[in-house]
């Protein structure tokens, strides 16, 4: 399949659209305007040259986020958003799930489809799309679960890859377990792969690891592309010589059974901006950790838990995945021995050999002189949505809010049955 078409972005919520401008603007440095990302246009005003546009859909109900994104494009002076690629209205969705999927959803479905519409025509063979949404909110999860599932039935052929930002354990948002959970079901209907990323691990990495002492949301965002970014980008199979990138082979790799759709990333080295020029990495200093993680079900490198793991060697598995894909960036990437993350024990008895698929591209990333990403569909998510479902039933049986979520067209019996197949994907997970 290799790296397949060209791929539509779409931001949804304030998140949605800080995030995905983040992670097309390194795109955009990490390998230039790769045409499955950027088309080029007229040249924008005083200048000679081809403008540089991402194909992207900017929505919001809200018309701030977009505005500060297109800006911040446009500000770079390498790419921008075109014109009239943009929706907005001026109300948001009050942290409702409903609100946004059941009456923002169906208002604006026409009109966003039809700028979806106009950068596939603008594309020559488009093989998905890759919506950025918050789970926590209401126009992120309810407009961008409504969305996906217009893209399903207008599209079907499209891969359809959703990364959402699983929000903080400590969220302020009191009816943050319904979104999260009515949002992560009705993807779980539409979606191709879903793209999990924590917000409390971006938290702990950027204090902890990268020693940023006040983290922005901006620290998180470009975090967030630092990990996307390399499974985005091609690289290469080294035993097909086939160049692969996530709308390919290995988004079929990773998501070849429909009751598993969950993707997790984990990347190593992360080394603080001011160490960078005096660190270097051999590859097993970069390999071993990570399989350690994939063992344990590890999040982050400072917080690997070696116990039991002889020298040189990782321990016996304590979490099983359905497949893992590992992409290497820098020197030596495709000599790189990755056989401690290709064993046997760390994958289901019955998912499909092999297990784990690896790609290599010989360029850095951001200046780290190697790293590597992990992408797994395993039981990294198990616990996580656990904690999701008690916390979401413990309001349910109180029926705590249901009134808000009837306001807006939502019973409480679909509520009850949304959290119930939230409940099944995490014992499909507990069942690896």
């Amino acid at each position: 399949m290799g790296v397949g078409g060209e791929v539509i972005t779409i931001q949804v919520g304030q998140c949605g659209n800080q995030v995905g401008m983040r992670v097309l603007d390194a795109l955009l440095h990490d390998a230039g305007p790769d045409e499955r990302f950027f088309r080029r246009a007229r040249p924008w005003p005083g200048s000679a040259e081809e403008s540089i546009v991402a194909r992207a859909v900017l929505v919001d109900m809200e018309p701030k986020a977009v505005r500060d994104a297109t800006a911040a494009a446009l500000a770079t002076g390498s790419w921008a958003y075109a014109p009239g690629r943009q929706y907005c209205e001026q109300g948001g969705s009050g942290n409702n799930w409903a609100h946004g999927y059941h009456e923002h959803g169906p208002r604006c479905r026409e009109r966003i489809a039809e700028l979806i519409r106009a950068e596939l025509e603008a594309a020559d063979r488009a093989g998905g799309v890759l919506i950025y949404q918050a789970l926590a909110g209401g126009t992120g999860s309810g407009v961008g679960a409504h969305i996906a599932a217009t893209v399903r039935d207008e599209w079907s052929e499209l891969l359809v890859t959703n990364a959402v930002i699983w929000p903080s354990e400590r969220g302020d948002v009191a009816v943050q377990p319904y979104n999260c959970a009515l949002s992560l079901a009705a993807l779980g209907e539409t979606a191709d792969a879903i793209v999990f990323l924590e917000n409390d691990a971006l938290q702990h990495i950027c204090a902890r690891v990268l020693k940023i002492a006040r983290p922005s949301h901006d620290d998180l965002n470009r975090l967030i592309a630092r990990h996307l970014v390399p499974v985005l980008s091609a690289s290469t199979d080294a035993r097909s010589g086939r160049e692969h990138s996530l709308f390919g082979e290995p988004l079929s790799h990773l998501c070849a059974h429909p009751a598993y759709k969950l993707l997790a990333t984990r990347i190593v080295p992360q080394t603080p901006a001011r160490s960078l020029q005096h660190t270097a990495y051999r590859w097993p200093a970069v390999v071993r950790p990570l399989a350690q993680m994939a063992a344990t079900d590890g999040r982050t490198e400072d917080t690997v838990d070696w116990t039991g793991a002889a020298e040189g060697d990782v321990s016996a598995p304590r979490s099983r995945a359905l497949a893992h894909w590992l992409v290497l960036r820098g020197p030596g990437a495709g000599e790189a021995d990755v056989r401690m993350l290709a064993r046997e024990r760390l994958f289901a008895p019955w998912a499909a050999a092999p297990g784990l698929l690896v790609t290599a591209n010989e360029r850095e990333l951001q200046a780290q002189d190697k790293t590597a990403v992990l992408v797994s569909n395993s039981q990294l998510v198990e616990a996580p949505l656990r904690r999701l479902v008690r916390r979401a039933c413990a309001l349910f049986a109180e029926r705590a809010y249901v009134h808000q979520y009837e306001r807006h067209g939502m019973t409480a019996d679909e509520l009850c049955t949304r959290l119930a197949q939230v409940e099944q994907m995490a014992q499909s997970y507990a069942e690896l």
